[in-house]
């Protein structure tokens, strides 16, 4: 069993030569403790400081054997890829240059990658899948709580595929602007169908679509 621990040592001072008992509170939780840097609190019976060190846990079932039974979520599929290739979440964040905590929490669905981390994961899981999850169903799971990510039966439109393929290169609205030679208001225009590019010019964007789309 680990513990949430508070522990203190007094600063020189008046009274008792600045030491003083502090007072403690163990929890006992099912869990994993990890050390905390050091911070200091002036002692209310002097002008000595109290140097504290914090344990906190985090709880053991992040860490527990076995895969996801069931794909309902991109952390679960970073979680089983992980396992059934018998990584540790250590392994994996030195893998992908992260810490051992963001790998935990985008697996227990806390948080997802930010987009240049995203790219690397999804690199990752593209390579280790094998064909074992259909492409639609990968994109679905990494956007699915993307408010801005269209719906499979919604990428009808030439918005929506502009903005589909858009965010599975990983991309901004400026850079796509950029690499289209436009002003970033017309992307955003045209992917929330406002307006439309001009006829010959559709037809060059719906071309880098077709060579992008994955």
């Amino acid at each position: 069993m680990a513990r949430i621990s508070l522990t203190g040592n007094g600063g020189s001072g008046g009274g008792n030569n600045g030491s003083h008992a502090l007072h403690h509170q163990d929890i006992r939780t099912d869990s994993h403790a990890v050390q905390y840097s050091n911070y200091f609190l002036k002692s209310p019976f002097s002008n000595s400081y109290l140097n504290y060190s914090i344990r906190l846990p985090i709880q053991k079932i992040f860490y527990k054997s076995g895969c996801p039974t069931e794909i309902k979520t991109f952390g679960d599929l970073i979680r089983k890829t992980r396992m059934e290739l018998n990584l540790t979440a250590k392994e994996l964040s030195i893998f992908l240059n992260v810490n051992e905590g963001s790998i935990i929490n985008w697996e227990v669905g806390n948080h997802q990658p930010d987009r240049k981390r995203l790219r690397l994961v999804v690199v990752f899981l593209r390579k280790h899948l094998d064909g074992s999850i259909s492409e639609n169903k990968l994109w679905n799971l990494i956007f699915k709580s993307n408010p801005f990510y269209p719906k499979q039966h919604k990428q009808n439109t030439f918005g929506e595929k502009l903005r589909v393929t858009r965010m599975k290169r990983f991309l901004t609205v400026k850079q796509l602007a950029k690499i289209l030679d436009v002003d970033p208001s017309s992307i955003v225009k045209w992917e929330i169908s406002k307006s439309e590019p001009l006829p010959e010019y559709k037809l060059k964007i719906l071309n880098w679509i077709k060579s992008n789309y994955i």
